[in-house]
């Protein structure tokens, strides 16, 4: 995983190499504004988007408000969530029209909130049962942009995109904390 927040433009460009080199896996991506992307390439093809609570072309429209992200390719890590999405070549040109050109400075969120390693294992875990793999990501996002744990809650809980599961996930984490 990237360390420091990128330009998205950076991030599109890791994208493209990606899908040139025709490998297949997931890239994780969480921007500075606490959003999780998540783009599937099988054998260089881009087969599945998804980007804060949106799949397929509606996920890939909403990604113009992405400044600064950072990512993590996981080779082979594939799923079998498809959604009906435009030729590669396309995906990508519609990225990089949606990156901005400039390069921003470095604007790596520094930690306000520090929570134990315990806390951090059940948030993760609970949080994984519901997104996935990309849940130590976004915790770690998370955590370094709240005050407190119960803002943290409630920003994980955002990540998950039914609203029953978002309160069970809640409830789950708060009854493993013993709170």
């Amino acid at each position: 995983m990237s360390q420091h927040y990128l330009p998205f433009s950076q991030v599109v460009e890791e994208i493209k190499q990606l899908c040139r080199k025709q490998v297949s896996g997931s890239l994780f991506i969480s921007t500075d504004c606490n959003r999780s992307a998540h783009v599937i390439i099988e054998g260089g093809e881009i087969n599945y988007i998804y980007y804060f609570n949106k799949h397929g072309i509606e996920a890939l429209d909403a990604m113009f408000d992405i400044s600064n992200a950072r990512h993590q390719f996981q080779e082979g890590m594939l799923t079998d969530q498809h959604t009906p999405l435009p030729p590669t070549h396309e995906i990508i040109k519609t990225l990089a029209d949606l990156a901005p050109k400039e390069i921003p400075k470095d604007v790596t969120p520094e930690p306000v909130f520090e929570c134990s390693d315990a806390q951090k294992s059940i948030l993760e875990d609970c949080l994984a049962e519901y997104i996935g793999p990309v849940a130590g990501f976004i915790c770690e996002d998370t955590l370094n942009s709240v005050l407190n744990l119960e803002a943290a809650l409630d920003k994980l809980a955002a990540e998950i995109p039914d609203d029953n599961e978002s309160l069970l996930f809640k409830k789950d984490v708060i009854k493993k904390l013993g709170i």
